[in-house]
């Protein structure tokens, strides 16, 4: 032990508190050395006591905090006292032999500058205390802090000795690829028996703990390998590692990392038991600590977000349930020009935080709050709202669980309500038309009645027959006049209030022109026409594809759509009139199949060159290119949240991608053939696919298990068995599918 009094400094993350209470407070035990409790000086939010210092009362509880609570001096009475007078009383030199001394060991030491920096006048006071104590040459101490705040410790040095000068101030790193390395490795060769963690095994390990995520020019991620590592991700991994040991294999190995020891499902656990701690230590919702993480610590192109501290919460969660993250290291807090800033510990969690997330929504939700945070995701479009079976489910668990409801929630079982009357208030529109249908025929039936009576009085009188006769033609006329006046008029009411459901409005136009053409018929049909909801303007043919299109599909806005046909183009178009906005060239074949990211901002192609591509909509360039098929690429899908891609391939293969870094995740195998049709669940949590063997199959996306095989279509008189197409249920509890045997089947899953 070179000197007394020496200053500890590490940037955020190093481990400075684990390494002074696992290893240096033992080691100077055993020196003779008695080593008092850890102490920090910034416990306290504020003094109790006009005449206390804050920051002194911190430490002295800290110290009485090891003592029995029976011998535990009162708060007034530490308020009272100085630092010296209480070390002189509480900690009195021990008698006999082999006492080489007292240990002080502040932690955290930068919370005396941070806590208030305009109580400077509490602070000289503090260190000038400090001082007075550390100037009893039996007294030892070491001051352990955040390097940033080294430089502001200088105006109140002066009465510490030796003030810190160079020769006493030691810095630790962040733990590096080496050090890592060797401390998977050091510990276990020590134990008895001794544990062999092999070189590949730790080399992999430390490779894979060390990845971060980086933005390249083009705007996408890449993953790379940063400098430092997280040692308390390392801790969980080799815990988990070290749990699998048997007492007849006492190695570990790279085959173990892949089979007990996998990375991310350490840290989900890790994760999952912090926050659900926490969430019982501080009574708050775990569903609540789980989407500020999700949605304010993770941005939408998948790097790690800020959040700035507020007064008691900050973004929507409590201060109280964010230290208790950022002391269990999940979350770091970082002080810039006066201001705390919370973000994830590490990239390398963002993976295992949002899988995490996925899972426990999908046990935790029910099927109502599920499918409202996945339309609050996608803007609130109608195509995500629950209908028939599924809205009355929804609204019998929001009977019983009004309070556990968010207002998005409650937002989208309102509008799932409000679609629901206007289905209703269609449907009582069609009924009415069809009575006046039904009304015309009759006034048609007495016509041909009154023309039948006619003919029977025609031997008694030919001129009351053509009377008869002229006065049915003229009454069916007047009938019919009517009629088709009725349904002008209405037609035109339905395109003056812009309402026209199925463009009603259009079909009667017609109706009425078809019975008896006139100025008010031709009037509202021209009307209809000039408003119709699935009226389209073809582009002229230099603009259009040169060739079959062979896949369609509209944003989530419905503003416009886009295409991929047989020239190998990815095209959009605006919805309203088709006119063409962008072209993207790129596949060496026809392009088979296209999709939109539930956010508009990007599309998936897939191909017959064996490719998957992305697009960004908002610039008209390719994102990235996606090998891993061997032939054809048939079906290509985006997830709910957008996050990943599926595609089914010629090669009879499922895979999927991470948008975020361009690379496959899973490989799904179990196809006899082809794979024509593929697609996510609504929640995300399922994959559905169609395939050239007649099979329908439904994958686990979390795993890729299969986890059901529909087996029902039949093969055609030609022998071809292909589903060629299939699609979940908006509320993902049904599958219908298309083959080649003619049939739609529908399939409760």
């Amino acid at each position: 032990i070179a000197e007394r009094i020496v200053l500890l400094v590490a940037p955020s993350g190093a481990g400075k508190t684990s390494l002074v209470q696992a290893a240096l407070a033992p080691e100077l035990e055993k020196e003779g050395f008695r080593v008092l409790p850890i102490m920090r000086p910034g416990l306290l939010p504020d003094a109790p006591a006009p005449q206390a210092n804050r920051y002194v009362l911190s430490l002295l509880l800290g110290l009485e905090a090891s003592k029995p609570e029976a011998e535990q001096r009162p708060l007034a009475e530490l308020a009272g006292l100085s630092l010296g007078a209480y070390l002189d009383a509480a900690w009195a030199v021990p008698e006999g032999d082999g006492w080489h001394g007292d240990v002080l060991l502040f932690d955290q030491f930068e919370e005396v500058l941070t806590a208030d920096p305009s109580d400077r006048t509490a602070k000289h006071d503090f260190f000038a205390q400090v001082g007075a104590v550390l100037r009893d040459r039996n007294r030892w101490a070491l001051f352990s802090m955040r390097e940033e705040f080294v430089a502001a410790l200088d105006s109140y040095l002066g009465p510490i000795p030796a003030r810190f000068d160079k020769g006493r101030r030691y810095r630790l790193d962040l733990l590096g690829p080496d050090a890592a390395r060797e401390a998977m490795q050091g510990p276990p060769a020590d134990q008895d028996p001794p544990v062999a963690f092999t070189d590949a095994a730790a080399r992999q390990l430390a490779d894979d703990l060390r990845r971060v995520q980086v933005q390249a020019p083009d705007g996408t991620l890449e993953t790379v390998e940063g400098s430092f590592i997280e040692p308390v991700q390392l801790q969980v991994v080799c815990r988990q590692l070290w749990k699998n040991l048997t007492d007849d294999d006492l190695t570990i190995d790279v085959d173990d990392l892949q089979a007990e020891g996998d990375v991310d499902d350490a840290l989900r656990a890790f994760y999952a038991e912090t926050v659900a701690d926490v969430a019982a230590e501080q009574q708050v919702s775990e569903r609540a600590i789980r989407a500020w993480i999700d949605t304010q610590l993770i941005t939408e192109s998948g790097f790690r977000g800020q959040v700035l501290m507020g007064a008691n919460a900050s973004q929507g969660l409590a201060n109280a349930a964010i230290w208790p993250l950022v002391d269990a290291h999940l979350l770091r807090a970082e002080q810039r020009r006066g201001a705390t800033w919370f973000e994830l510990a590490h990239d390398r969690l963002i993976g295992p935080v949002r899988a995490d997330n996925g899972a426990w929504t999908a046990a935790n939700l029910s099927m109502l709050q599920r499918q409202a945070a996945l339309w609050e995701q996608q803007k609130r479009p109608d195509g995500l709202l629950l209908r028939d079976a599924a809205l009355e489910q929804a609204e019998m668990w929001a009977q019983t669980h009004a309070t556990d409801m968010l207002a998005a929630e409650d937002d989208f079982l309102k509008a799932c309500r409000a679609a629901r009357q206007r289905y209703e208030r269609e449907l009582r529109q069609r009924d009415q038309f069809r009575r006046l249908a039904i009304l015309a025929t009759a006034v048609a039936v007495l016509a041909v009645l009154a023309l039948i009576a006619a003919g029977l009085a025609w031997n008694q009188a030919r001129s009351n027959l053509e009377l008869a006769y002229r006065n049915a033609e003229e009454a069916t006329e007047a009938a019919q006049r009517a009629i088709a006046e009725n349904l002008a008029g209405q037609s035109q009411l339905l395109v003056r209030a812009d309402n026209q459901p199925g463009d009603v409005a259009l079909i009667l136009a017609r109706d009425a022109w078809l019975l008896a053409p006139s100025v008010n018929a031709d009037r509202a049909l021209r009307d209809a026409l000039s408003t119709a909801r699935w009226r389209q303007t073809f582009p002229p043919a230099g603009q259009r594809h040169q060739g079959t299109v062979n896949s369609t599909a509209f944003s989530p806005d419905g503003q416009w759509v886009v295409s991929g046909g047989e020239d190998g183009t990815v095209r959009i178009w605006r919805a309203p009139d088709l006119e063409p906005q962008q072209l993207f060239f790129g596949h060496a074949g026809s392009v088979r199949s296209v999709d939109i990211s539930p956010n508009g901002t990007q599309i998936v192609s897939g191909g017959e060159d064996g490719t998957v591509r992305i697009w960004d909509v908002t610039n008209g360039t390719q994102v990235a290119r996606l090998d891993g098929h061997t032939g054809w690429v048939n079906s290509v899908g985006f997830s709910p949240d957008g996050w990943q891609i599926v595609s089914g391939g010629q090669d009879g293969t499922i895979r999927i991608w991470d948008v975020t870094n361009s690379m496959q995740v899973a490989r799904l195998d179990g196809h006899t053939g082809w794979v024509n049709s593929v697609g996510f669940s609504p929640d995300g949590l399922q994959i559905v696919s169609g395939g050239q063997d007649g099979m329908v199959r439904v994958w686990d996306a979390a795993n890729g298990n299969e986890t059901a095989r529909l087996d029902g279509h039949d093969c055609d008189e030609y022998g071809m068995c292909d589903v060629s197409s299939v699609v979940f249920s908006p509320d993902g509890l049904r599958i219908v599918s298309g083959g080649a045997d003619r049939t739609v089947r529908v399939w409760d899953v």
